[in-house]
């Protein structure tokens, strides 16, 4: 026998001769051990490549997408919402003379003037050293002259409560207060500059103050029959919230020769209590004359006219309809009548424009263009006589070129505008915010999305519009944060639209305007599949009501019947000392809602007024949260 070893180490058995069986049980054994070593491989290796494929799985789902370094990856956030970092920092923009521009940032001002009109060099002016001395500056008035500025700083929560003003000499550098003692720290409250001149008039304790020149030290009164009750030349709460919209109430004459002024007297108007609680043992009360429904007392008001040469003041009662009981001021404007004095009351409409002979007067056309062109709500003269081919850029400024970069690194909404033809008719106007990377028009979508309606539907108001994203950022935290379709719609009762869109509002508050915010949800739902229809919530919601019948009234009283609550969620904020909307509503929906045991989701912040503008974070971490536990499937 002999042997040789082969080259995997193994010796092979050759038998020249003798017994046979032996070599025939050596070879079965062999082959059956060799046998059994490749089916362990194999099974070793099924095992291996089952465990990486477990394994490349598991890194699969549990790794995040690769990410396109081309797309948005960033959410809005509450704390940029709330930080208001998507704002211009220029506020605004006044011209102080052809050579000066004021301009008013978030953190300060600054004057703009031209140095060298040939080569249009043009230096800044910081006055952020002087100004700040006193705080920030809400807004700043020039003279006519140019050369005085008055700046006016907040005190308290409105501006026709508790305010300061303060005359900048563009001269000397120099401030000079403004008030009889000029102590700094009066509670003036409007001033007016003269038209043609460097004095003004001012309302201190309601009383009207004229001052010939702002470093003169003794200011002449006009009025001295002011009260808690009698304001002369400014606004109490009803004319500046509903009627004015602001709070002075006083205008110079074109020539700077007359001052008028309105005078309101509340002593026979009922007045509402606000309470006020902080750092106070006992409650503090305050007392605001509000007119409601069906009260006979209503505000007394009358015009005065003073006579800045001869110091005369002639007062002059305001009259309306003989059958009317009720009259409001709506608005005061000089003009020169050269003939006869014409009266246009056209019974559609109102006069809204007219030229300072009152000459030509221009009324808002029965019924608005809807050929397509531009419909604009105001005139404008615009000289063109340049031509654009010879315009050039002279100065570029307040643009923010680090936002721009950074917006696109966030997720931000894409708008979409559509009109909705109602079966009553009217056509309302829509405007949707759409979540990054969804389609609007997707017929049957993998994923449907909670729709949040922004609803406010005041008479006059305007929610659709071409203004970049919204006016409301919160909106669009939702979008983009929380992938939320947020819907905004314009129907009967919505401003720019023609009277025939507002007029079916009046003696119908809270009806019509709802009905068509409802009715316009339903043909949205039915166009658009992506909108989910068990997943629809209104942000916010505020009923008007004018002089109308109780029964009309009744109609939008929702403490008359609050069983449909048990079938929804429910959240209710409200700030205590909210002289606009009184807490009394509340307290009265309060009681309904639990005299019927329906729970419910309320939040009071103490002291706060009606725009809660103190408490945001916590009042828009609360609506997220409330959103988030309703959209989960809880019922809403």
């Amino acid at each position: 026998m002999t042997t040789r070893s082969s080259s995997l180490g193994i010796k092979d058995v050759e038998l020249l001769g003798g017994d046979q069986t032996i070599g025939d049980e050596e070879d079965s054994s062999i082959g059956g051990h060799q046998e059994r070593n490749w089916r362990g491989i194999i099974t070793a290796l099924l095992v291996i490549a089952i465990m990486c494929s477990l394994i490349a799985l598991a890194v699969l789902v549990l790794s995040p997408p690769l990410i396109d370094a081309d797309q948005p990856q960033q959410r809005i956030s509450l704390s940029d919402v709330l930080s208001l970092r998507f704002l211009s920092f220029v506020e605004s923009l006044e011209w102080i003379d052809s050579k000066r521009l004021l301009v008013k940032y978030t953190e300060g001002i600054k004057i703009l003037e031209l140095i060298d009109e040939e080569t249009t060099k043009w230096e800044w002016k910081n006055l952020e050293g002087d100004l700040f001395r006193y705080g920030k500056p809400n807004s700043v008035d020039v003279s006519s002259d140019a050369r005085y500025l008055i700046f006016h700083y907040y005190i308290g929560k409105r501006s026709s409560k508790t305010s300061t003003f303060r005359v900048y000499d563009t001269k000397t550098e120099t401030f000079e207060n403004v008030g009889p003692e000029k102590s700094g720290d009066e509670n003036v409250k409007v001033v007016a500059w003269n038209p043609k001149g460097n004095d003004f008039a001012y309302v201190y304790n309601n009383n009207v103050f004229y001052q010939s020149d702002p470093l003169t030290l003794k200011s002449q009164q006009i009025t001295n029959d002011s009260s808690e009750d009698i304001l002369n030349g400014v606004a109490d709460w009803l004319y500046e919230e509903e009627i004015l919209q602001t709070s002075q109430a006083l205008w110079w004459s074109k020539d700077g020769k007359f001052l008028a002024f309105l005078t309101i007297d509340n002593r026979e108007v009922p007045h509402v209590p606000i309470m006020h609680f902080a750092h106070h043992q006992y409650p503090k009360v305050a007392r605001q004359p509000y007119p409601k429904v069906d009260e006979k007392h209503l505000p007394q008001i009358w015009l005065s006219i003073w006579n800045k040469e001869d110091g005369t003041l002639k007062k002059i009662n305001v009259e309306g309809i003989p059958e009317s009981s009720r009259i409001y001021l709506f608005s005061a404007q000089w003009v020169e009548l050269y003939g006869q004095q014409i009266l246009i009351a056209p019974e559609d409409s109102k006069v809204r424009f007219y030229s300072s002979d009152a000459f030509y007067t221009l009324l808002p056309h029965r019924r608005p263009s809807n050929n397509g062109e531009n419909v604009y709500t105001h005139l404008a003269c615009i000289n063109v006589s340049h031509g654009l081919e010879r315009g050039r850029e002279i100065l570029d400024f307040g643009r923010n070129e680090a936002l721009e970069q950074a917006l696109h690194a966030y997720r931000l909404p894409s708008v979409h505008f559509t009109n909705i033809k109602l079966k009553n008719g009217i056509e309302s106007l829509v405007k949707i915010l759409v979540p990054y990377g969804v389609s609007l028009e997707e017929k049957r979508p993998e994923k449907r999305f909670p729709v949040l309606i922004d609803v406010y539907a005041g008479p006059g108001t305007q929610k659709v519009t071409e203004e970049w994203l919204s006016a409301n950022m919160f909106d669009v935290f939702f979008a983009s944060s929380m992938d939320y379709v947020v819907v905004f719609i314009d129907g009967r009762g919505s401003g720019h639209q023609g009277w025939r869109m507002k007029q079916p509002l009046y003696g119908n508050f809270g009806t019509v305007e709802i009905d068509d915010q409802i009715d316009t949800m339903r043909e949205l739902l039915r166009l658009y599949p992506i909108l989910d229809s068990k997943r629809v919530d209104a942000t916010y919601a505020e009923r008007y009501m004018g002089e109308v019948g109780a029964d009309a009234y009744e109609r939008t009283d929702l403490t008359q019947d609050v069983r449909p609550f048990h079938n929804v969620s429910f959240m209710l904020a409200h700030g205590s000392a909210d002289d606009n909307v009184h807490y009394q509503n509340t307290a009265e929906f309060v009681r309904a809602l639990t005299e019927e045991n329906v729970q419910f989701e309320l939040m009071v912040y103490t002291d706060d007024s009606h725009n809660l503008s103190t408490v945001r974070w916590h009042l828009y971490t609360m609506i997220v949260q409330f959103l988030k536990k309703c959209f989960n499937g809880s019922k809403i």
